[in-house]
């Protein structure tokens, strides 16, 4: 999936350097088969455990997908009532897709990075 969706479609929206790739805690995103892709496609540019950029495990409260746009998305996705696994993707896929204000909250969430960064300094690394 990396390397057949997510990549090209980021070096389709960003100049090659000008992007990071933040990998979540999955265990399986750390075989060595997929560090060694992400250090040729994206060397020094990926965030995560072991990565070039280290990245706290466990830290909700720096990482905007998780302190933001999952919250928003599952709300939208249940109050459609998903009866099937089918069904949950495809209403995942279309949230994820479709909605503007998801692409403009998910904007605002990643500039407010810094201050949260700095809030976990003030609370000494603490889950604040």
């Amino acid at each position: 999936m990396l390397r057949d969706t997510v990549l090209p479609q980021l070096q389709r929206q960003h100049d090659k350097d000008d992007f990071f790739f933040q990998q979540d805690g999955a265990s399986p995103h750390y075989a060595v088969t997929v560090c060694r892709f992400r250090d040729e496609q994206l060397p020094n540019r990926w965030i995560g455990r072991r990565g070039p950029v280290e990245w706290p495990q466990r830290s909700p409260d720096l990482n905007p997908v998780y302190f933001v746009f999952w919250g928003v998305v599952k709300g939208e996705v249940f109050s459609l009532m998903p009866r099937t696994v089918a069904d949950m993707i495809r209403f995942i896929r279309e949230e994820c897709r479709g909605n503007d204000d998801n692409k403009e909250l998910c904007a605002k969430v990643c500039f407010s990075v810094a201050s949260r960064l700095q809030e976990g300094v003030n609370n000494e690394g603490r889950q604040f």
